[in-house]
Formats: C-alpha cells, structure tokens, sequence
C-alpha cells in the first residue's frame, strides 16, 4: 500500500465520520423544527432560538460535512459527453488537470474562510438575537469541511497525474470509490 493510499485511507475515515455527523445533523434539524412547530402551534410557546441555531450552525453542519464524501463516492454532478469518448489515457489527463484545477480552488477557499474563522473568533463577533451566537463557530464548520475536501482533491490529484504518468488507471483507484462509467459498462 502506497503512501498516498494511507493518505487517503486516512481521509476516508475522517470523511465518514464527518458524512455521518452530516446525516446525524440533518435529523435533528427535523427533530428541532417538529419540536418548534409543536410548541408554537399546541403550546404557543415557540423555540426562540431554534432558527438562528439551524440557520447559522446546523446547515453548516449538514452541507459541509458532506461535501468530500459526496466527491469521493462520485455522487456528484458529471457532464462526461466527451470525457466517456476519450481513450485512457487522456482521461487520466483530464481528470488530474481537474482535480489540480479544483484543489488550488479549494485551497483558496480554505486559506479565507480559515482566515475568516481567526477573524471573527479574535473579535469576538456575535450574532443579536434571542441567542448571542458566535460566529466563529459557523466559520469553523465549513473550515473543517473545506479542509477535507480540500485534501481529497490534493491526493486525488496526486493519485491521478501518478496512473497517468505510469499509465495504470489503478492507481487512482482510492481517489474515488465508485466505479467509472467505463468500469459499469460489460
């Protein structure tokens, strides 16, 4: 097993968990509305708090915690028109041209909303409401998920341009678990 494979090994599991704190979230946004519009309607007695706390932490949560695991098991959205007409070798190209492209992206985004996340926690930023919510803590979240996926792409990368310099495709298998469209073909 290759160094990069245990890179993304690694990754991989921190993509889990982070897919399944994701899933986890999104329930008790469900659990927070159904309790909230119980209390407004049956009680009149509202939860004050409950849509600045989904708002400004939870979708946060939901959105970028799933972000790299969505890239990684290729649930994501491809237009391959060309791409599945390509030999190889020149798909190999293209899809380390890609995810290069999209790491240095990413990376960007991670430098700024980290830089953002330091900003806000320094000032002590809060959001006025029923609640006095730091916004650090929202920053943060999509840090976290950013930063992985970031790494996703950065290995990925890696993985790629490594199959298309040794020309074996399997190399970049652990970039992504889902088969290619030209694997599922018989």
């Amino acid at each position: 097993m290759s160094r990069i494979d245990r890179l993304l090994g690694l990754v991989k599991t921190l993509e889990t968990a982070a897919s399944t704190v994701a899933g986890l979230t999104v329930f008790l946004i469900m659990i927070t509305v159904c309790v909230d519009v119980a209390g407004r309607y049956l009680f009149n007695s509202p939860l004050k708090w409950s849509y600045d706390f989904i708002q400004l932490y939870l979708m946060g949560v939901a959105f970028f915690f799933a972000l790299s695991d969505t890239l990684r098991r290729n649930h994501h959205v491809n237009v391959d028109i060309l791409y599945n007409r390509f030999g190889r070798r020149t798909q190999l190209f293209w899809t380390a041209v890609g995810w290069s492209l999209s790491a240095v992206l990413f990376l960007v985004i991670l430098v700024l909303i980290a830089r953002t996340t330091w900003e806000n926690w320094v000032a002590g930023d809060i959001i006025d409401g029923a609640v006095a919510w730091p916004t650090w803590i929202s920053s943060a979240i999509a840090t976290v998920g950013v930063l992985l996926i970031a790494a996703r792409l950065v290995l990925g990368a890696i993985a790629y341009a490594l199959a298309l310099a040794a020309d074996d495709p399997r190399i970049a298998a652990a970039a992504m678990d889902a088969p290619s469209a030209n694997e599922l073909e018989l």
